[in-house]
């Protein structure tokens, strides 16, 4: 989706930027259904990847969490 934000500086013009956010992660779904989360975000080739929040649905799966997140990480 494009989106028009006129205020925003020159600089970001044509910039690419993809959102991520609610993941809700829990142990019963599988790192293939985060995963390709993060495939379809990076196969838009973003400029800016900005991560919301509710990534985990208890504090004890803050660690899959941030495995999940790694992909991100892992490509420039």
């Amino acid at each position: 989706t494009r989106l028009a934000l006129p205020h925003l500086p020159a600089a970001w013009d044509n910039r690419r930027i993809v959102f991520l956010t609610d993941f809700h992660v829990h142990p019963t779904l599988e790192d293939a259904y985060f995963e390709s989360f993060i495939e379809q975000a990076l196969a838009l080739r973003p400029d800016v990847i900005l991560v919301g929040g509710d990534f985990v649905s208890k504090p004890r799966w803050r660690e899959k969490a941030a495995h999940v997140l790694r992909g991100l990480a892992e490509h420039p």
